[in-house]
């Protein structure tokens, strides 16, 4: 989530790894009022995949009927994305 007037600036990714598991944190850019939140966007975190990833199927299920639109891009270190 960000503000709903911030620029397209990147949030703050933080990502720490242990043997127990992974915390991926992920920060708005700019601090959030109450009700002025937009969902910008998700992180899916696949680093426990080990096998090379083909493709990635979504049932989406939402309240509004209609098309939506994605754009997907890939990160080994999640500050140097591809499409």
């Amino acid at each position: 989530y960000s503000s709903a007037d911030a620029a397209d600036s990147p949030p703050s990714v933080r990502v720490q790894s242990t043997t127990n598991g992974t915390l991926v944190e992920v920060q708005p850019s700019t601090q959030l009022e109450a009700g002025e939140e937009v969902l910008r966007g998700w992180l899916l975190d696949a680093s426990a995949i080990k096998a090379p990833l083909q493709q990635l199927v979504l049932d989406w299920t939402s309240e509004r009927d209609g098309f939506q639109r994605f754009s997907i891009e890939a990160s080994d270190d999640l500050q140097h994305w591809q499409p």
